[in-house]
């Protein structure tokens, strides 16, 4: 390995270490289950103290070749350039990875990821939900899951929900055909990690919602699926609130 190769590679090790590193800490934290599914937490620790290992390993291999070679230095200018862009590099990542502190998907991810009364094949591949329409008769409708109630949703039927008692704890987003009356209590469905998430929801009917919560507050609403009222969103059926309770964001905001 020349010089010139020798002392670009303290890059990569500086972009490895600040992954490794940035893994570990969120583990430890944690954290780390906001950016991937549980079952792989232990996967990604397990890698990440092995990659930790190898990279120790390979720094004592290079060093001892590095120490037997030598090789004609580089124009001044040249090395000079490739220290700023290194230097430059690393410390995007490490305030990528390091200084910003973790966060969950937000309103704005579902941008992106549709979130209609048209989707909900996240919500099937969600854990072993039932349709609350057949089955599970001795748990209380208010104690059905979000994944329950979307996979009712998107069959588009609003008898299947008329007159059903709900109780939904997720992130306000705003319905995209009817913003002004109607907002989506939301949560994300992670099969592998958070970059696969996709929202799954349940339409709220509240005409001027906005004057007392937000986008991307979490909130726990009560109440009673009916026939939706609007004439301009698509959603078939909608929770008519009784009660809608500001929260604080869950420890495992994600539906697994």
């Amino acid at each position: 390995m020349s010089r010139d190769e020798w002392k670009a590679s303290w890059v990569g090790f500086a972009l490895s270490v600040l992954g490794i590193g940035a893994i570990i800490s969120l583990g430890l934290a944690g954290r780390l289950n906001w950016y991937v599914h549980p079952r792989y937490v232990v996967f990604t620790l397990t890698m990440a103290v092995l990659g930790a290992t190898a990279l120790t390993a390979a720094c004592g291999v290079l060093a001892a070749q590095r120490a037997a070679e030598s090789g004609d230095r580089p124009g001044r200018l040249v090395r000079v350039s490739r220290m700023v862009r290194g230097v430059a590099l690393v410390l995007a990542a490490a305030w990528a990875l390091v200084l910003l502190p973790p966060a969950t998907l937000t309103a704005d991810s579902t941008a992106n990821r549709p979130l209609s009364a048209h989707t909900g094949a996240a919500a099937a591949t969600a854990g072993n939900a039932e349709d609350p329409g057949a089955g599970r008769a001795d748990i209380a409708d208010e104690q059905r899951s979000m994944v329950d109630w979307s996979l009712v949703l998107r069959q588009h039927d609003a008898s299947l929900l008329s007159g059903r008692n709900a109780k939904v704890l997720g992130f306000v987003t705003a319905d995209a055909d009817d913003p002004e009356s109607v907002f989506i209590v939301t949560r994300f469905v992670i099969t592998c990690c958070a970059v696969d998430a996709q929202p799954i929801g349940v339409p709220v009917y509240q005409p001027d919602w906005q004057r007392s919560i937000a986008v991307d507050d979490w909130v726990e609403v009560s109440g009673v699926f009916t026939e939706n009222p609007s004439v301009l969103s698509a959603w078939p059926a909608a929770v008519l609130p009784s009660v809608v309770d500001a929260v604080e964001q869950p420890e495992d905001p994600y539906v697994s």
